[in-house]
């Protein structure tokens, strides 16, 4: 039986040095103001939030009975001039999520072939995984609280609507779309603009 003898193993011990730059916080109220190197524009256009938009995307497909038998890889697109803050986000040093802040997302699903757009507002929970809510889908330019006041003036108008015609009050619709057909005037650019005037939207229902 041979054997091979192996020659002598010296250890050696290597020292680093590791200089750690901390987080800087930060606070942001418009997104235009932002550099591409952001903490929190990264955050509002990351992997986990692009999932978060995924999950409200289909339910939304669900809902409206759409891409029912699609197989294909569906994709989320959300692009800047798509998010809108409501209230001003704040994201301190070494914290994953923001303690402060509301937004709102316009975002783009896209499978087999179509797009559609659905929005989604966005509450920050003191430091714990934001809660993301369902806004109306379409290309709608009102805030949270208009498209609510304008969903309870719908919802009685469809009701007397289906009542006259059916002789039953109709509570099970849902808005499937919206579109801005007379968009309002753009004053300003960049971190200044501002939207002023009256606009018109349409809604399409279905019931």
């Amino acid at each position: 039986m041979s054997k091979t003898r192996l020659p002598g193993l010296s250890a050696c011990l290597v020292t680093l040095a590791l200089v750690s730059f901390p987080a800087i916080a930060e606070r942001a109220d418009n997104l235009f103001k932002l550099e591409k190197d952001s903490r929190i524009l990264a955050y509002l256009t990351g992997n986990e939030a692009s999932k978060k938009l995924f999950e409200l995307g289909s339910a939304w497909d669900r809902k409206l009975r759409l891409q029912a038998s699609c197989k294909s890889q569906y994709s989320v697109r959300t692009r800047p001039g798509g998010i809108i803050i409501h209230r001003t986000i704040d994201l301190p040093p070494g914290a994953m999520h923001p303690v402060e802040g509301i937004w709102q997302v316009r975002f783009s699903l896209e499978r087999c072939g179509e797009s559609q757009t659905y929005n989604a507002l966005v509450l920050a929970a003191n430091g714990a995984a934001p809660a993301y809510q369902t806004l109306l889908p379409g290309k709608t330019i009102g805030t949270p609280v208009l498209l609510q006041d304008v969903l309870t003036q719908l919802t009685l108008k469809v009701m007397a609507e289906s009542k006259a015609k059916q002789n039953r009050e109709c509570e099970d619709f849902v808005v499937t779309d919206t579109e801005l057909t007379v968009p309002p005037k753009v004053v300003g650019s960049g971190a200044k603009v501002t939207l002023a005037g009256n606009y018109e939207e349409t809604w399409i229902v279905r019931y």
